[in-house]
């Protein structure tokens, strides 16, 4: 009797899958084994792929990396977040990516033509910015849309002073850019998990300009209340 995980596809495309999906770990342990089991998959590596074609499940990341492949789990690890922070799930997740660029390819679809699977979901939800950094950063952007519009051109720390602004700017626009390309059918989903890398670092980017602001008003205080004191 065959056994439908062990006697799958394979896929193909090995030894380009590395160019063509995008780790969208941060945590370096994750990040590594998700590269690990890309390669693997690029190079058919016995632990994965056997001589004879056919996949291997005589370990846990190999089964775990092919259940991705074949869309198995996904209310699993949807709703287990702590599973998301296992080396297990950097496996699926690889074969996940894998098997969505394969799918788009075979489709012709707009990420088939990037060459990067679209969903972004890096095993958690984005911290939210600190409470006086957003408002600090939504006033700045919105002065800044007033005066120059939504055009967003290179070099715009030498236009506005600020390094971490233009970084501010960058991020905003990115997250935007995957709001926009967000499909509409997202399955299980949230439309989140499609930007959740890009809320992250927007929110980041938050941070550093309010704190970057902060710290300049208590500058400037201090060297006003040392004026004052003489």
């Amino acid at each position: 009797m065959k056994n439908p995980l062990a006697d799958g596809s394979i896929g193909d495309l090995h030894g380009q899958m590395r160019g063509l999906v995008r780790n969208p770990f941060r945590n370096k342990i994750m990040k590594q084994q998700y590269d690990a089991a890309v390669q693997s998959y690029d190079t058919k590596h016995k632990d994965l792929i056997y001589a004879t074609g056919r996949r291997c499940l005589g370990n846990g990341w190999a089964g775990a990396f092919w259940r991705g492949f074949d869309g198995m789990y996904d209310e699993r690890w949807k709703n287990d977040a702590s599973a998301r922070q296992t080396p297990g799930y950097a496996c699926w997740r690889a074969g996940k990516d894998i098997r969505a660029v394969l799918d788009a390819r075979a489709a012709d679809t707009p990420t088939a033509k990037s060459g990067q699977a679209s969903l972004s979901f890096g095993g958690g939800t984005p911290t939210p910015p600190d409470p006086a950094c957003l408002v600090l950063a939504e006033e700045a952007l919105g002065i800044y849309d007033c005066i120059f519009g939504a055009s967003h051109e290179p070099n715009l720390d030498s236009r506005t002073g600020s390094p971490e602004f233009a970084l501010l700017l960058d991020a905003r626009d990115r997250l935007q850019r995957e709001k926009d390309a967000v499909p509409d059918y997202t399955g299980q989903w949230n439309d989140r998990d499609y930007y959740a890398d890009e809320e992250e670092a927007y929110n980041r980017a938050i941070d550093a300009y309010g704190n970057g602001v902060l710290s300049k008003l208590t500058k400037a205080a201090q060297k006003a209340k040392g004026k004052t004191d003489v």
